[in-house]
């Protein structure tokens, strides 16, 4: 399935442990605002640490305010060493439990 993403591609320098981190904190305030099951139907991303890059799905109020959450702790963090595209992609995109690893 083809998804509206935001696309975050870090440099060598950011550790990529610490992007999965700053994602997580990021979903905190966004699930404040927008509730548990709101998280659970819409947010979707995932953190490819070989690739070095985290997708967040685009399509939907909460995607987009996560993103915007993400890059304000990421300018907060690891300034400069980062870019973000908007874009489609294919790759399957996940949910909280996936954050770690358990997606394909």
């Amino acid at each position: 399935m083809i998804r509206t993403v935001y696309k975050f591609t870090f440099d060598d320098s950011v550790a990529m442990d610490d992007v999965e981190r700053i994602l997580a904190l990021s979903a905190i305030p966004v699930e404040s605002i927008h509730g548990e099951s709101a998280m659970l139907v819409d947010g979707r991303f995932a953190v490819n640490k070989r690739r070095r890059t985290c997708l967040i799905d685009a399509e939907s109020q909460l995607g987009n305010d996560l993103a915007r959450v993400f890059t304000g702790f990421l300018n907060a963090n690891a300034g400069g060493s980062f870019r973000v595209d908007f874009g489609e992609t294919g790759e399957r995109l996940g949910d909280v439990l996936d954050l770690y690893g358990a997606f394909a």
